[in-house]
């Protein structure tokens, strides 16, 4: 699988494994990155959404 990074946080610049089945959310705290849904981590208020910059493409 790949890894993602939160650039914008000290903490999240390196990256972590991506787990399948996990949110955006759960990585960020895994980290340690503090971030307050508003919706509750329902994908709803926009507070992780993120860029794709890269995909792997599989043959």
């Amino acid at each position: 699988m790949g890894r993602i990074y939160f650039p914008q946080f000290k903490k999240g610049q390196e990256g972590i494994p991506l787990k399948k089945g996990e949110t955006i959310l759960a990585h960020a705290r895994e980290l340690g990155i503090a971030i307050s849904p508003e919706c509750g981590g329902r994908g709803k208020c926009g507070k992780c959404m993120v860029r794709v910059e890269s995909l792997l493409r599989r043959n």
